[in-house]
């Protein structure tokens, strides 16, 4: 009778859990990004949705999405801070920095539209979310001790979350969707000399890039059960940009 009874409850409790880990494992994403509300320090420059140029040289600096559109699967990390392994491709920024004179970047506005359309379970697709990250940038005049360029990011890395059944009785679970720089390499904290000259208080997120170099800022994309908080603390994107990628920056995907 004992036997049956310990039999019974583990059954009980397996149903129990089992009904409140029923998530949408896998996620088909759309993130689709542009560039919107420029400014420059003078009129020769160019802009497209994708790709911003300005200044005069043996070469025109510019800031480039890499990858407007960005099609995959995300799978669902069950916690609140996914490893690596749970890191899906996103947006990357590239500024092939030259020696310029005349017209400067200013300011910029990346714009990511994330569309999620839950996979296993096949469901429709949600509504579309959009992001901005607000960027401030400074061409230093390339002399004296600190002569990269410098990008300050004012808006911080955007995150949402939403409660979403899958269909199977159990109702509403949460997800949490997470945008952040996956490259602790490139990404830091402006300070002293560098956070004065674009003019943004010590700490602010950000990054410099060497002349004639091309620097990439590449983003990770992630879908958890449980908030990554606190969400934008710089401590924590420098944790999950620096001391996960030397795991490796993996995109993790399910074959169709």
């Amino acid at each position: 009778m004992l036997r049956r009874a310990l039999f019974l409850v583990v059954i009980f409790t397996f149903v129990l859990s089992s009904s409140a880990m029923a998530i949408v494992t896998t996620w088909g994403y759309t993130i689709e990004s542009q560039f919107i509300n420029s400014s420059y320090s003078g009129s020769f420059f160019s802009s497209t949705p994708t790709e911003l140029t300005w200044g005069a040289g043996a070469n025109s600096s510019s800031l480039v999405i890499d990858t407007p559109t960005v099609i995959g699967d995300v799978d669902t990390y069950v916690g609140g801070l996914p490893p690596s392994t749970y890191w899906a491709n996103s947006t990357s920024l590239t500024h092939n920095n030259f020696v310029i004179t005349g017209t400067s970047l200013l300011s910029t506005v990346l714009r990511s539209t994330v569309t999620l359309d839950p996979f296993i379970p096949d469901n429709p697709a949600l509504p579309p979310q959009v992001f901005d990250f607000e960027i401030k940038f400074i061409e230093t005049p390339n002399v004296g001790g600190f002569q990269n360029d410098v990008f300050a990011v004012l808006s911080g890395f955007p995150n949402f979350n939403f409660n979403y059944d899958a269909g199977d009785g159990d109702g509403d679970i949460p997800y949490f969707v997470n945008l952040f720089p996956s490259d602790g390499t490139v990404l830091s904290l402006l300070t002293g000399e560098y956070a004065k000259l674009v003019n943004v208080p010590e700490g602010t997120l950000g990054f410099t890039t060497e002349e004639n170099q091309s620097t990439t800022l590449p983003f990770a994309f992630t879908i958890s059960t449980q908030e990554i908080n606190p969400i934008p603390e710089p401590s924590t994107l420098l944790l999950l940009g620096g001391g996960l990628l030397g795991l490796g920056f993996y995109a993790r995907r399910k074959n169709k």
